[in-house]
């Protein structure tokens, strides 16, 4: 893997900081330019994985444990189920493994 410098290649990634978090497209060969098109954001949610469903306003949180039904990253909308009442609805994934619900 090699470093671009500040005023090489368009679209290189010039400090490892930019890139953790995130996964290969495809094999990238060796001392070639990290770039834009060859990684991807990794999922914050993963489909069948167990999850938080925290919802509240200001002084009053409730939080309960759902199931994801698909991947999805940071910011995205999926569909969840909720583990006790088995009912599924959208919700919106606001951190790794937690979504809060869109009413």
């Amino acid at each position: 893997m090699k470093w671009a410098s500040s005023r090489s290649t368009y679209g290189a990634y010039v400090k490892v900081e930019n890139i953790i978090g995130h996964k290969a497209k495809r094999n990238i060969m060796r001392n070639s330019i990290i770039k834009t098109q060859h990684i991807i954001p990794m999922n914050a949610v993963n489909k069948n994985d167990t999850i938080i469903i925290a919802s509240g306003s200001s002084g009053l949180s409730i939080s309960t444990y759902g199931q994801a039904l698909a991947n999805g990253k940071l910011g995205d909308m999926i569909l969840v189920r909720n583990l006790s009442s088995n009912k599924e609805f959208k919700a919106i994934i606001t951190a790794s493994k937690k979504v809060t619900p869109i009413y």
